[in-house]
């Protein structure tokens, strides 16, 4: 059985995962929670996947920059149209065909550095 879940603090808003409070209120839990600060720690093959509308697009770069100026195994697909799910018939075949490649490359050792951004496959082109 669950427990019944606390009130929410004024300030709290469902969309920050759980937070508890706003940013501005606790600023030092959200950097310690933060992907990016801790970009430093992170040395497990990182394949990032957002959709170009995806109101956190600018995190995954920044986590992409960082990782990748880091010399760690990383590597960002845009999914063109798409907002924070993946819709497009298109779009999902390319999506699996990433996290597919990329476990073979990295869980299989099949080889070959992390592909950059600017060489992953584009979407088809046309209607899907």
């Amino acid at each position: 059985m669950r427990s019944p879940r606390r009130p929410a603090p004024a300030g709290w808003n469902p969309g920050q995962a759980e937070m508890r409070d706003a940013y501005w209120r606790a600023p030092d839990r959200y950097r310690r929670n933060s992907p990016f600060e801790q970009a430093d720690r992170i040395t497990a093959p990182t394949l990032l996947v957002v959709g170009e509308y995806d109101l956190m697009l600018g995190q995954s770069e920044q986590l992409y920059g960082a990782l990748h100026r880091l010399n760690r195994p990383v590597a960002l697909t845009l999914l063109i149209g798409e907002d924070h799910g993946v819709q497009s018939p298109g779009n999902i075949r390319l999506y699996y065909d990433q996290v597919r490649d990329w476990f073979d490359r990295h869980l299989r050792g099949s080889g070959g550095p992390a592909v950059p951004a600017s060489a992953a496959p584009r979407p088809p082109s046309g209607p899907d």
